[in-house]
Parts: C-alpha cells; sequence; structure tokens
C-alpha cells in the first residue's frame, strides 16, 4: 500500500470531478459536507406534548429557520413545517439527543425540497461515516442520498450536530430514474422482522417491505422479484436477474456496501435499504442508514458455495455462487474499489474532522467524550487504510491505476492520558495504579445469527483484581462486561477486532488495547 502520497487530496479530487457551476445550487448547498448549517425549530407545547405521548405517529406542527452554513448569509424562512421523532436502534427521546424528520409542505419548501431528515449519529462517534459512506456511493455511480451537517435547536433548546441526510422521495425518484412504478423500504429488523430472511428478497417478506411510492394494492412487481430467488436452477436464475434488476448498479451497490465494511447493509445483515422499481419492474438498491459503515471485514471475495461470516443476503449470494453474476460482480468491485480509493476518503476523513471538530466540542447532548470522537474518526482512517492494504495485496489488477488515497492517521495524543513521569520528592505515591492488561487468548464457539459468539480469557497484572472489561467495536459505544473467577468473559459480535480494556473494582480503567478475534492469543506490550 502507497505509505505516501505526493498530491493532495484536493488536487485529486478536482481531477476527477467534472466542471462545475460558477454557483451551486440551493440543494448542494443544504447538504453541503465542508460547512454546519443552523436550523432553528419552534412549536407550540401542543406539539410536544404529543411528541411525548407519540414521538414516531402524526406530525406535528411547527415552523423553522433553515441557516446554510451557519453564516446568516442565506437564510430560509420561517417556514410552516410539520416534524416528528425519527430512529430505531438510535432513536431518543425529546429529553436526549432525538432525531427528526421534517416535511415542508408546498408553498414553504426549499427550493424544492419536500423534507429533511435529521440523524443524530448516536452510533456512529466518528460522526463521518454517512458523509464518507453516501459520498463513495455517488461516486460510484450508485443512485444515494446527499448529506451534510447541521445544528438543531427546538424551542431554544440546543440539539447539537446532525446529519443532514437527503430524503429518498418522489423528487429524489424523478431526479435519478425515467419512471417509478415503487419505492419499497426493506423491513426494519429491530420491529419484530429478527430473522434475515424476514428482511430479504423472499417470497414470506414481501408484506413486510413499506410502500413509500407507488400503489399499495398492487404489488405484483415485487412479489415476482421475490419469486425469482427461489429459482432452482442457476442458470434461470442468472437469466432472470438480468431481466429482474438494472445488473450494473446493483453490483455496485453490493460492492460498494462490501468495500466499506457496512455492518448494517443489504450484503451483511439484510437491512437498510429500498428497492426501486421502474415502469417496466427492473428493480434497484439504494442505499440508507449507513452510519455503521468501515465496522466489519465483510469479504471482498466472498467464497462461493460456503456460509460466509458477515454475509447475509440471499441475491447476493446467488450471484457470488453463480460463475456469470460472480466475474461480473468482481469487475464492478474493482471499479469501485479503484474509484473509492481515488476519491480519498481518508482525506475527506480529515476535512470532516476538521468542519466538526468545534460544532461536536458544544454539543450539549453528544455521546461520546471528544477523545473517543477523535478516536472513532482515526479507527475509520485505519480502516480505510488497511482495506486498500488488503485490495491490493490480494485482488488488485494489473495495471490498476496507482492509490490516491493519503495515509496519514489523526493525531488524538492530546485526549490520551499523560504518560506517568518519575515521582516526585514532595508529592505523595500514588494509592492507585490503573489497572495494566498482560493477555488476552478468544476461543470463538458458535455462530448466533449474523455474529459469534466468542470467551475471551484475559489476564491483568497480578496486583490489580480486575472485575469487568469495557469493550469497543469500530464506531459503538462502550459495553460493560463482567469478568468471572476464571478470568473469562462472553462476547456476542458481528466485529472481527475490538478495543479492549480492564477496569478494576475502584472504578480505574486500563489503557485501550485492540484486540484481532481472528487470533487465538493476543500478547500485550
Amino acid at each position: 500500500m502507497i505509505k505516501l502520497v505526493a498530491p493532495t487530496t484536493l488536487a485529486i479530487l478536482a481531477l476527477l470531478a467534472p466542471a462545475a457551476s460558477a454557483e451551486p445550487s440551493v440543494q448542494e448547498q443544504v447538504f453541503d459536507p465542508s460547512c454546519v448549517s443552523q436550523i432553528e425549530l419552534t412549536a407550540p407545547q401542543t406539539s410536544i406534548d404529543n411528541l411525548y405521548a407519540d414521538p414516531k405517529g402524526a406530525y406535528q406542527p411547527a415552523t423553522m429557520s433553515f441557516d446554510i452554513c451557519g453564516a446568516g448569509t442565506q437564510v430560509f424562512g420561517p417556514l410552516n413545517v410539520t416534524f416528528r421523532l425519527k430512529g430505531s436502534g438510535s432513536f431518543r427521546s425529546l429529553d436526549g439527543k432525538a432525531a427528526f424528520k421534517v416535511k415542508m409542505p408546498s408553498g414553504q419548501r426549499i427550493d424544492g425540497l419536500k423534507s429533511l431528515t435529521l440523524n443524530n449519529m448516536v452510533q456512529d462517534d466518528s460522526a463521518v461515516h454517512e458523509m464518507l459512506a453516501y459520498e463513495a456511493y455517488g461516486a460510484a455511480g450508485v443512485p444515494g442520498p446527499r448529506a451534510g451537517y447541521a445544528n438543531v435547536s427546538l424551542n431554544g433548546a440546543d440539539y447539537g450536530l446532525h446529519a443532514n441526510v437527503e430524503t429518498i422521495d418522489d423528487r429524489f425518484l424523478a431526479a435519478h430514474f425515467a419512471s417509478t412504478q415503487h419505492l419499497y423500504e426493506a423491513p426494519d429488523h429491530l420491529s419484530g422482522h429478527v430473522s434475515a430472511i424476514s428482511r430479504d428478497v423472499a417470497p414470506d417478506a414481501v408484506e413486510n417491505f413499506q410502500v413509500e411510492q407507488g400503489d399499495d394494492d398492487e404489488i405484483s412487481d415485487l412479489e415476482t422479484l421475490a419469486a425469482a430467488t427461489t429459482i432452482a436452477g442457476d442458470d434461470e436464475w442468472w437469466q432472470t436477474f438480468q431481466q429482474r434488476y438494472n445488473v450494473d448498479d446493483v453490483l455496485k451497490f453490493w460492492a460498494t456496501a462490501t468495500y466499506l465494511g457496512d455492518s448494517d447493509s443489504y450484503v451483511s445483515f439484510v437491512n437498510n435499504f429500498f428497492l426501486h422499481s421502474d415502469a417496466g419492474s427492473v428493480f434497484t438498491f439504494l442505499p440508507w442508514g449507513t452510519d455503521r459503515s468501515f465496522e466489519q471485514d465483510v469479504p471482498l471475495d466472498p467464497p462461493p458455495g460456503v456460509p460466509t461470516d458477515n454475509v447475509e443476503g440471499t441475491v447476493f449470494k446467488r450471484c457470488i455462487a453463480h460463475p456469470g453474476c460472480r466475474a461480473a460482480y468482481a469487475d464492478a468491485r474493482d471499479d469501485v474499489v479503484e474509484g473509492t480509493i481515488a476519491l480519498d476518503l481518508v482525506g475527506r476523513a480529515h476535512q470532516h474532522y476538521a468542519t466538526i471538530a468545534s460544532a461536536i466540542a458544544l454539543d450539549p447532548r453528544k455521546e461520546m467524550t471528544l477523545g473517543e470522537h477523535c478516536h472513532a474518526v482515526d479507527a475509520t482512517i485505519a480502516f480505510l487504510i488497511w482495506r486498500e492494504q488488503v485490495w491490493d495485496e490480494e485482488l488488485r489488477r494489473p495495471g490498476a491505476p496507482p492509490s490516491a488515497q493519503s495515509s496519514q492517521r489523526l493525531d488524538c495524543s492530546q485526549y490520551d492520558p499523560p504518560a506517568p513521569g518519575p515521582a516526585s520528592p514532595d508529592s505523595p505515591a500514588a494509592d492507585v495504579t490503573a489497572p495494566k492488561l498482560k493477555s488476552v487468548s478468544v476461543r470463538r464457539a458458535v455462530r448466533a445469527g449474523r455474529k459469534r459468539r466468542y470467551t475471551l480469557n484475559v489476564r491483568a497484572t497480578d496486583d490489580h483484581g480486575a472485575v469487568a472489561v469495557q469493550i469497543r467495536t469500530f464506531g459503538s459505544r462502550i459495553h460493560r462486561r463482567q469478568i468471572d473467577a476464571g478470568g473469562r468473559v462472553t462476547l456476542i459480535t458481528a466485529a472481527t477486532s475490538i478495543r479492549l480494556r480492564v477496569v478494576d473494582g475502584a472504578g480505574n480503567a486500563g489503557a485501550w488495547t485492540a484486540i484481532r478475534l481472528d487470533r487465538r492469543t493476543t500478547p500485550v506490550r
């Protein structure tokens, strides 16, 4: 992998980008991730009371002002709008860091936009995953939303930094497709659809999809698509696949989700996607909910015909099992990976971090420390650098263009505890020293759905009775697990690597240590 890149990120992006117009459109400015806009919502008490009673129910009346880039020079509103709360695993009430959906009726719209989706990013400590992922999908030519940043307030209360993600609605569809028959939203695994097959393109799951656009009573296009998944003959399936799907876009959609290591996508978990059908009943996958990208080792070249960790999507697995579809996917994957590396998401991550650092620091409802934010961005950068290295060593095709991706890591040392220095003769000796991790051995047990159950044998320094561990995967919150008398702790996760630290009986925590779950023993220096 390239360790030092001569061209700057901006120069690379300038070479890749088409000739820009003199002035970006208002919509482009609304979803500009290089600045932080300001959104002010004002709602009567009845709206607030109704949202406490039914947060994701009926939309409630409010007014909204939208200040592009928070500069005060281009302000829309006050507009008469309606809004409600949103989120599944990321849901927070109005007492916490709530996320919002805002609808703008006719005559109250910003450059034709009908709605805003304001994500609270509580499942992404880095606050850059959605920006980077949607940029990658866009660079690959996959129809997907744009995303920017906005500080949100409600009745003067500061709700902090949010991702302003373009809503996939009829306006969006008209901009990306010549015709639309239906837009279906995939079932949510947290809404009772626990098994992957209940969320997949399968006959028994059809009724679980939500019709977002098109006729609710006539969904024969989706029924026919789901039936095709069960075709027994591989060649007949491949022929039908080419008839029922926009093959180029679908393969690029899968390849992008795979390279980005999205642990919550169709490929890995059969979650967070839309299905669009045109007038000819030809389908395209659309990305959504990309905040769990850059987390998982989704295989870039999954073996056909055998169960594969972190790959659940039935249609994708059928593709990999057929030689013709597998070859087409490999070509699409190589194009996507080369384009993503040329986009320099590492450089983009640095830019986004610089854009939002002060907003994160001032966010009164953030659920991470500044150190956790910095390290989460750096973990994303590390993932991207590692991902390119894997591709370069295992799959890079001859003649591929040289890397344009930066390899610069973030320096988060300012947030780390200072190294202990020599004790001053006039200072009392410290009563407690934080526990130190000596080693971790890993034993992998049975699969648990899309995840695996691991038993970790944890050894700490002898002079500390380590009673618990704190565990983090890429971008996740900290989870605490008790250690049993034998030094064992059980972990169920889809991740292939974690960060772990031990905690003693007094609550003192040691340093974070990276643990690879595919290695039996991790010695600690």
